[in-house]
């Protein structure tokens, strides 16, 4: 919406400077937008709570069987 009201705003005025136009907007869908929000960061720390709670989980049963 944003760039539709900028390209018609300045349509007249880069016409005259002989100027085109030519930015144009990809979608993303709502989950492209979750994943770049959330990204590798989050992932990364889905990945070590679960390597402490597998450490933890045989520490535990370690101690068990002494």
């Amino acid at each position: 919406m944003v760039g539709d009201r900028m390209r018609s705003t300045c349509a007249d005025d880069m016409s005259k400077m002989g100027l085109k136009s030519s930015a144009s907007h990809q979608g993303s869908t709502r989950q492209e937008r979750i994943h770049h929000q959330h990204g590798r960061p989050d992932v990364a720390r889905i990945k070590r709570d679960a390597e402490v709670a597998a450490a933890e989980a045989d520490r535990d049963i370690a101690i068990k069987a002494r």
